[in-house]
């Protein structure tokens, strides 16, 4: 009998167009660096790459399996559609969870999933609005048709940095603006940018949660500036927004639909730096895009009661040099860390061509980024590598 998920947690009925984000909370936060810590990264973690995998990931889930007590990386493997169960203690794959595009249990190409246990796995697909239910098997036993004829909401924007939330019988996705609004800046940047489907009322709710001010002021639509990171906070029921072009961090109470706005400048960004203007062709925009930083990742680590924002940092462009599709690979970035209270303890600088910082998982250790950049001298692409960035407190 399949594990059900309709009863775990009690109901909460709230309509979610009840919030507004104009109602925001300003919250000063501790600016000033702890200078007694530091972020160690000798621990390392490797695996062999299955054949039919690649070294690249944009969506990982840490899973701890209650019945066999086995600890796993989930990755998301889009070579062959399907979702694959790492054994961390045995450094091996020990399953893969594949699903069919087309037919009967047919789903599209995977994009977000949410592993509760083995017999209930939450999927969601490129271009659909729908929520899969599944388990190991990969048969589709249901599906929540999400789209809803009283507001639009564009792409589900699922990643490592957007996961999919299961919380009090709601699922809460990440969702972009919808597709060609750009045009109209106002309409643009006051999307909603989460959706929350109810289990128990089977009806899709907006979150009033949108772009900050600096949007508005600065049309950064064809930047690649409008994708957000978000992560959650379970025990204080919130979801926390990071934007590129924004030194704040926003919280959202999923419960009262209370915005907070908290300060959390990088001292490697100064203001002229972050808000230059972003309208350019293609090729100029990518150009931009490493010549300036942009507050990329937040996570939260619940085991820890830490979270991790990291932020790009610029580097200056080699005449004629030919740059990588993942442009992240080129540029070095920072590691902020701040408590659970969202107030910074440190941030330290790490090297651009060593780490891909967009392939990441967190376990009691503590947060684990990629080694697979293919600038990097020790790049294998047969061996999936992580270190470990562990905040230490100096003696």
């Amino acid at each position: 009998m399949r594990t059900t998920i309709l009863l775990l947690m009690p109901i909460i009925t709230l309509f979610f167009s009840g919030c507004n984000s104009g109602d925001k909370t300003k919250f000063d936060n501790n600016e000033k660096m702890l200078s007694n810590y530091n972020i160690t990264t000798e621990k390392t973690f490797t695996v062999p790459i299955p054949d039919s995998s690649t070294y690249r990931s944009r969506y990982n889930q840490y899973y701890v399996d209650k019945n066999s007590n086995k600890k796993y990386l989930i990755r998301r493997n889009e070579t062959v559609n399907a979702i694959e169960f790492i054994n961390i203690a045995g450094k091996k794959l020990d399953f893969m969870v594949k699903f069919d595009k087309v037919g009967p249990n047919g789903i599209g190409k995977i994009r977000g999933f949410y592993v509760l246990n083995t017999d209930t796995i939450f999927v969601t697909a490129l271009n659909r609005t729908k929520i899969y239910l599944s388990d190991t098997s990969a048969k589709i036993y249901y599906s929540f048709p999400v789209s809803n004829s009283r507001f639009e909401f564009g792409d589900f924007w699922c990643n490592s940095d957007n996961k999919i939330v299961l919380s009090n019988n709601k699922v809460y996705i990440s969702t972009l603006p919808v597709a060609g609004i750009d045009r109209n800046p106002e309409l643009f940047y006051n999307s909603s940018l989460s959706i929350a489907y109810d289990l128990i009322l089977k009806q899709t709710f907006q979150l009033k949660i949108n772009y900050p001010t600096v949007y508005f002021k600065n049309h950064y639509t064809n930047s690649g500036l409008i994708f957000f990171s978000r992560t959650f906070n379970k025990d204080k029921n919130e979801l926390i927004f990071s934007f590129p072009a924004d030194h704040n961090l926003y919280t959202y109470d999923i419960l009262d639909h209370k915005v907070t706005k908290i300060k959390c400048k990088s001292i490697y960004i100064d203001n002229k730096q972050l808000l230059k203007e972003k309208n350019a062709d293609y090729q100029k925009r990518r150009m931009i895009y490493l010549e300036n930083p942009k507050y990329y990742l937040i996570i939260y680590d619940k085991y820890n009661t830490l979270y991790y924002r990291i932020i790009l940092l610029p580097i200056e462009i080699e005449k004629n040099k030919k740059y990588s599709p993942y442009l992240h690979y080129e540029m070095p970035f920072s590691v902020m860390v701040l408590d659970g209270n969202l107030k910074i303890i440190m941030e330290k600088r790490f090297p651009k061509h060593k780490y891909n910082c967009s392939d990441f998982f967190v376990t009691e250790e503590g947060l684990w980024i990629s080694n697979n950049n293919p600038y990097n001298p020790e790049f294998n692409e047969d061996l999936l590598s992580y270190s470990l960035f562990k905040l230490n407190e100096n003696d």
